[in-house]
Parts: C-alpha cells; structure tokens; sequence
C-alpha cells in the first residue's frame, strides 16, 4: 500500500483561489467551506492517488481533533466524533475519491515530520512507501526529507510539476 500524507494549506489551495474564495465571502452567497480547496489541485491528488495506487491519510493541521492530542501544555483532549469523516467529506465535495484513511497524531510540538514518524511507526509503514505533499519546508521533516513534495514557495498549490515528482517517489 501507498500513503499520499496531506496537508491542506499551500497544497490543495492556491493563491488565485483564495482571493477568489475571499471575494465570494463579501458577495453573492457563501461559499462551501469545501470551496476553500482548489478544485485543480484536488484533482491532481486524485490522480496521484489513482495512478500510484494510494490512500489518503491527513497529515494537516486541520486534523485537530480527529483523535485524541496533548497540547503545548500537558493538556488533554478529546477525539471529536466524525471529525475524520467531516473533513473527507469536504474533499469529497471537490472531487477526491480516494480513500481518507486516517491522520497523523497531533503532537505538542506540531512539528509534522514527527507525527508522520509516530503515524508510520505506529502503522507499520515503511518511509519507502509514503509522499509528503506539504507547503512546509524540508526542515520540519527530519529524516523524511527524500519523501517531501514541497509546494512552496509560491502559492501555486499541488502543481503538474509536484504531481511528477510525487509519482516518481511513489513508484521506488
């Protein structure tokens, strides 16, 4: 099996869409929350995950809450019931199929290189076997460097460019 690790923020959005989606607050109706991700960008997940054979697990911050967390603080929370299926549900509504199978722990530190290592630890998932799409850089992913696709700097969102690169990692 293979694993598309998935950030939200500077990979499935863009710029241009943004302003878009910012625009679209001020007239006309409300748009979708689900509208905040480029339906472009979303698309190109999809073939990744299609073409590579994968499923999704969410390795964005919008993941809070999926299941339970300490926080900065020695604080503990609560997994929010349905949180996982809420925000697949919202990639559902731009066009993504793949399956979400779940998220990466959300550690004190929110440093996510660290929690896609607890995720593959606790999974069983060899490095080999994931790409990291993310807008963050390489040095919030120690010892995954090799498995980053980093959408920045810029803000284009997942690119045709990234979609290749993703691929090629995938087919080690």
């Amino acid at each position: 099996m293979k694993y598309v690790m998935l950030d939200f923020d500077g990979v499935l959005t863009t710029g241009e869409h943004c302003s878009w989606w910012l625009r679209s607050m001020d007239s006309g109706p409300r748009p979708r929350e689900s509208d905040w991700f480029d339906p472009v960008c979303v698309e190109r997940v999809q073939r990744l995950c299609q073409t590579a054979g994968a499923v999704v697990v969410l390795s964005t911050s919008w993941k809070s809450g999926v299941e339970p967390g300490v926080d900065a603080g020695n604080n503990e929370w609560p997994a929010i019931p349905g949180k996982l299926a809420e925000l697949t549900a919202l990639l559902q509504e731009q066009g993504l199929i793949a399956p979400v199978v779940g998220s990466t722990p959300m550690l004190p530190t929110h440093l996510r290189g660290n929690e896609i290592l607890l995720w593959l630890s606790r999974n069983n998932v060899a490095r080999s076997d994931i790409v990291i799409l993310d807008d963050y850089p390489a040095e919030l992913f120690p010892g995954l460097e090799d498995r980053l696709v980093c959408t920045a700097p810029g803000y284009d969102g997942f690119t045709e460019a990234h979609l290749a690169t993703a691929l090629e990692l995938l087919s080690d």
